[in-house]
């Protein structure tokens, strides 16, 4: 990550904590413009990874958007709007 909002963004952490382990990456491999497909993601392993965010967040994530912009940037803006949303 660019400015690493993980260190004081809890979504952010919770985010990266998720993709890191779906893809088993340390965190230092991670970048905002990674891309989970490239990454050796497969789209068993994205159903998982919204699965998964849904749980820890209570958001629920589509699988089509996730789909069209798989990197870690456009999952983590996605997140933050749907949490912005229910707060």
């Amino acid at each position: 990550m660019t400015a690493n909002p993980a260190d004081t963004d809890p979504v952010a952490r919770t985010v990266a904590g998720t993709w890191n382990s779906m893809l088993d990456i340390a965190g230092d491999q991670q970048s905002d413009e990674a891309d989970f497909f490239d990454l050796g993601g497969n789209s068993m392993l994205a159903v998982d990874l919204l699965s998964t965010l849904e749980e820890k967040l209570g958001v629920r994530l589509d699988l089509e958007s996730f789909f069209f912009d798989s990197t870690f940037d456009a999952l983590l803006e996605h997140v933050r709007t749907r949490v912005a949303g229910i707060e």
